[in-house]
């Protein structure tokens, strides 16, 4: 298996993988994967990756926070 490399999430980030979205959200993983299934923000790629919209995510959170 090829290994992913580092990425570095600034504000031109589109999408990023389970690991990213994680340190974003500042959560675990099971949390940040929840997080995006209510958002819809999985994004399919005809592989095993995934990998998340952040905009579907910061969409999300902006309207269900308090």
């Amino acid at each position: 298996m090829n290994r992913t490399n580092l990425q570095t999430i600034s504000e031109n980030t589109i999408a990023t993988d389970l690991n990213g979205l994680s340190e974003l959200l500042g959560c675990g993983k099971d949390t940040a994967r929840t997080i995006a299934k209510l958002a819809e923000a999985k994004v399919e790629t005809g592989s095993k990756r995934s990998i998340y919209s952040l905009e579907k995510v910061k969409t999300y959170c902006a309207r269900h926070s308090h």
